[in-house]
């Protein structure tokens, strides 16, 4: 089965957790800047946040809808990607009250996926 953006595979990032371990942070974990940007031009040498890099490899493995599992309080995200389309995905938001675990995350997106592969990461702080 094809997603209509052509991809039989989904991407499922875990992002609801509260990253007490490296609190207190100014972001959500997954914003963080470690790295910079060298293309495109305009952007090179700018800073690139952790999440892009995660979001990029799996562009590069076919997934085409990303889906990030967040709380709330992690709202900084979905302003800082909207709908992907800059990246050249589709990523939707699926809201969880209480970050139980990565498993938990990943089977919030069980109802979305509708039979397709998915990959799966989570930001672990430890």
């Amino acid at each position: 089965m094809s997603s209509s953006t052509g991809s039989s595979v989904v991407g499922v990032i875990a992002a609801a957790g509260r990253a007490t371990r490296l609190a207190p942070l100014p972001c959500s974990k997954e914003l963080m800047p470690i790295g910079v940007h060298r293309e495109p031009a305009e952007l090179r040498g700018r800073p690139k946040v952790v999440s892009q890099y995660l979001l990029e490899r799996m562009r590069a493995g076919g997934a085409r809808r990303i889906f990030f599992v967040v709380r709330s309080g992690k709202f900084d995200i979905a302003e800082y990607y909207g709908d992907g389309s800059r990246l050249g995905l589709s990523i939707a938001y699926l809201m969880m009250n209480e970050p139980w675990g990565p498993p938990f995350s990943a089977a919030r997106a069980t109802p979305v996926r509708r039979g397709r592969d998915q990959c799966c990461s989570d930001f672990r702080t430890s």
